[in-house]
């Protein structure tokens, strides 16, 4: 499978608080529909969250996985790339790698959701996330519902734009709201870093 990204210049505009550092309608149609390719050819993953016993219905998509294989390795730069001119522009924090694959995710609606979390993961081998990255890859007028919301001194509603790609900090409690029509498809990837002092 063909698959590339430009390299680009990313111009973010700016929010209070450590808030949504966004790029609106940074990728163009063609490789929006090149993500969702790259990712639907992956199988399914199980979508699980930290503590999924406990919280069974937290989060609800159908996740795909993307392997660090050569056909992703824009992908793989470009994410690392708004990572780290959010982390060293905005947030003032020092980046090491790109934490786990990233996550083509798709929520459908009647079910498609994810309540409020944070992505910080201090527990787990790929701890700690500093940055999570969001690429929105649907058209707006595809789907209702299914906003990214931000919890906060300022609560804040991600762009949702087609090709839209934005950052916060990990530690950040956010939800996606439920999904009433459509399907929302993004692709969401978390950056590592050293521990807070």
């Amino acid at each position: 499978m063909k698959y590339s990204l430009s390299r680009r210049s990313l111009r973010a505009e700016y929010f209070p608080h450590m808030g949504l550092v966004s790029w609106k309608n940074a990728l163009p149609a063609q490789e929006c529909d090149a993500i969702i390719a790259l990712g639907r050819a992956v199988p399914l993953s199980d979508t699980i969250v930290v503590g999924q016993k406990a919280l069974a219905g937290h989060r609800v998509c159908n996740t795909h996985m993307i392997a660090d294989i050569p056909e992703a390795g824009p992908l793989y730069d470009l994410l690392w790339s708004a990572a780290d001119h959010a982390a060293g522009h905005d947030f003032g924090f020092a980046l090491t790698r790109i934490a786990r694959e990233p996550h083509y995710v798709e929520y459908r609606a009647g079910a498609g959701h994810f309540h409020w979390h944070n992505d910080y993961s201090h527990e787990s081998d790929e701890a700690p996330r500093k940055v999570t990255v969001v690429i929105q890859l649907s058209d707006p007028e595809d789907y209702a519902g299914g906003d990214f919301e931000t919890f906060g001194p300022i609560g804040e509603t991600a762009p949702r734009g087609r090709g839209t790609i934005f950052c916060l900090p990990s530690i950040v409690p956010h939800r996606v709201t439920p999904v009433t029509r459509g399907v929302r498809r993004a692709l969401v990837a978390w950056v590592a870093g050293p521990r807070f002092q």
